[in-house]
């Protein structure tokens, strides 16, 4: 368990922690409504690297598959419930956080498992991966102390290993002429290496760290772990997700890396304006469909009298 820094005398809100885990960031340092104040603020950023992707493509749902929809989600209420945790401390609100992490990564095995199959190729894989949820649930929620601790990282790193071989063969058989897919996983690997070396840190030296100037205030948990993992996850998924639609389903789609990755549509599904098109061709970022070649930003507005004219040496796109 880290060694925490706590506002002297004082319980907070929510009584003294029952949590298996309580983590750098001292308690109740910001409000007594949240015991850790910023790890429970940033949580939102795993919370919304889940429902963006959704939101984003939400036009061409016969595009979204099930299997991608329920991944993203899970992701969402694994965020959500590591509000609730680092927020309370609380045991009960510990297995909000630890039990989303452990069906999300049965939902992402199964993902990858399934990735290059048109049709689902393994049968069993869903009864296999369904038990093994099961079980690790009951064994983390039933328990606590060390035993907890043990049991939840003995079945969440059993899983996230084999998911992390998985995404590394993918990653591993992807055609070079594949840069932008490439350069999305390669990012998402990026971030979730840092990811894990800034938790590590903010778990094994954090006395030491507390004697940097208000480590409670940017501490790694909250702005390294919270914040990469978000983006690690986000990339990664956006990568496999257009993997599949563009070679196994063979969609007409392609995979836009800036501002941030999405997958643009070809065509653009129905309803969507050319001024709407156009707007995303500026933003990069697709909203209700895809982009053309970027065009200067007036010609979203053709009546306006600030329309430079040709006599300018300025045309429209």
């Amino acid at each position: 368990m880290a060694a925490v820094a706590t506002m002297e005398g004082f319980e907070g809100y929510w009584g003294p922690p029952t949590a298996t885990m309580d983590w750098c960031e001292g308690n109740y340092m910001v409000t007594p409504y949240a015991a850790e104040f910023f790890n429970s603020l940033t949580s939102m950023f795993i919370a919304v690297a889940g429902i963006l992707p959704i939101l984003v493509h939400f036009r061409r749902r016969d595009c979204m598959e099930w299997r991608f929809i329920i991944a993203f989600l899970s992701v969402t209420i694994v965020g959500l419930g590591s509000v609730a945790f680092h927020g309370t401390l609380l045991f009960e609100h510990q297995r909000w956080d630890q039990v989303p992490m452990l069906w999300t990564v049965a939902m992402i095995l199964y993902v990858l498992f399934e990735q290059k199959h048109v049709q689902p190729a393994y049968r069993i894989l869903p009864v296999v991966l369904f038990v093994y949820a099961v079980v690790a649930t009951l064994a983390t929620s039933k328990r606590s102390g060390d035993m907890q601790w043990f049991s939840f990282h003995a079945f969440f790193g059993l899983a996230t290993f084999l998911a992390v071989c998985k995404v590394t063969l993918f990653y591993r058989s992807l055609p070079t002429d594949m840069t932008e897919l490439r350069k999305v996983m390669s990012y998402g690997f990026i971030a979730l290496g840092v990811a894990i070396t800034v938790w590590l840190m903010d778990l094994k030296l954090c006395n030491q760290l507390h004697m940097l100037p208000a480590y409670d205030y940017w501490n790694f948990h909250a702005w390294g772990w919270h914040l990469m993992v978000s983006c690690g996850l986000y990339n990664i998924l956006i990568g496999i997700w257009y993997h599949r639609l563009k070679v196994v389903l063979e969609k007409d789609v392609s995979l836009c890396l800036s501002p941030l990755p999405h997958i643009a549509f070809v065509p653009p599904p129905p309803g969507v304006s050319e001024k709407i098109q156009k707007l995303n061709a500026y933003t990069g970022i697709l909203i209700l469909g895809t982009a053309p070649p970027p065009s200067p930003i007036w010609d979203l507005f053709p009546e306006s009298p600030s329309r430079p004219n040709a006599s300018l040496g300025l045309q429209g796109g």
